[in-house]
């Protein structure tokens, strides 16, 4: 064989390998939505059919789970930082609460009631069995894994509707109003919504459907692995923060000391 020919040749023969994975890339797609969640904040969620990742901007981390093992991976790139857990380990009240557990994620009430578009992506409306104003808005656009949902879902902490979630609200009935404590006390329930009437928890500002670039889903390499979830959305910056309020003003609670 003629050697001048081999570079070439070899060349071909790498064509013809990745041809397949190249036209799999092609047809596939991601859906990039930027979304508002009382809770959590500002959201970027990148969405393709067996993966998704979620930019959190309040906590400077992301979020990122996948086939085959759906494994969720909460990183922070300016620490490096990293956790790594099933889905069930997860959940955004675990991220903003050192003290909080994963809690399962309700789907059997959801009952389907109307359709319709939101910034022109199709929705089904799904009520709670509790009022017909807790609404949870699933877009049927979006055709992805039902771990994608899930995810998503202990993420704002809301009923799995098995869709991509664009909206959601909740009936809070009557304002509550927050127990007066003593001085220098910090109450239990303070972080509690004590809102009254119809709250809207979720809200999708804009999206946008581009072709699929797998960097967009790769895991990190390199960070250092932490044991707790919270660990990585309170950077070193917080925590130093919250150290100084803590040490400035004392921490009480009105919860009573074990015996």
């Amino acid at each position: 064989m003629d050697k001048k020919l081999m570079p070439t040749l070899g060349l071909l023969l790498l064509a013809i390998i990745s041809a397949p994975q190249c036209l799999a890339e092609q047809a596939k797609a991601t859906y990039i939505l930027t979304q508002h969640e009382d809770a959590v904040g500002k959201c970027v969620i990148y969405v393709c059919p067996d993966g998704v990742k979620i930019s959190i901007a309040t906590f400077g981390c992301e979020i990122l789970a996948k086939a085959p093992d759906w494994r969720v991976h909460c990183f922070n790139p300016k620490d490096k930082i990293e956790w790594i857990g099933d889905i069930s380990q997860f959940g955004g009240m675990v991220m903003t609460n050192p003290f909080a557990v994963p809690e399962a994620i309700a789907d059997s009430k959801l009952k389907a009631v109307a359709s319709g578009h939101l910034k022109g992506l199709s929705y089904i409306k799904y009520i709670s069995p509790t009022s017909a104003l807790n609404a949870v808005y699933g877009t049927t656009d979006i055709h992805s894994s039902p771990q994608v949902a899930l995810v998503i879902a202990r993420l704002y902490a809301m009923p799995n509707s098995n869709h991509v979630p664009l909206y959601r609200s909740v009936d809070k009935g009557q304002p509550r109003a927050l127990k007066k404590m003593d001085d220098m006390q910090i109450s239990m329930d303070a972080s509690d919504d004590m809102r009254g009437g119809l709250c809207v928890q979720l809200r999708t500002e804009s999206w946008k459907k581009t072709p699929f670039n797998s960097a967009d889903f790769e895991v990190p390499h390199g960070y250092k692995r932490v044991k707790d979830l919270v660990q990585v959305t309170y950077s070193s910056g917080k925590k130093e923060d919250l150290t100084e309020i803590f040490t400035e003003v004392g921490f009480k609670t009105n919860k009573r000391q074990s015996k």
